[in-house]
């Protein structure tokens, strides 16, 4: 996800418990996690309004990749056997 205005949100965070896992320039820049385990980043370095990025979780992120992952074997006409092929034949030297 990229960066929006935290009023685009409001229902997503309102409520919610998160925990601070990290900070920096004085509190500018907010990094918290809820019990999902998704990542948000509160950024008020801007002139305008603070900025919200809202991550995935370690699931979410699993998915895509393994989407990304299957769609190019299809672009390139790959088999997973193939891939399996070359891995072996990697870990034997």
């Amino acid at each position: 996800m990229c960066y929006e205005s935290m009023e685009n949100h409001r229902e997503k965070l309102v409520g919610k418990t998160f925990k601070i896992t990290d900070f920096y320039m004085e509190g500018k820049v907010i990094f918290l996690e809820d019990k999902e385990g998704r990542g948000y980043t509160i950024d008020c370095t801007g002139n305008e309004h603070a900025v919200l990025h809202i991550g995935y979780t370690d699931k979410e992120s699993l998915e895509i990749l393994s989407d990304k992952f299957n769609a190019l074997l299809e672009v390139l006409d790959i088999s997973e056997e193939d891939i399996d092929k070359v891995l072996g034949e990697a870990h034997q030297d």
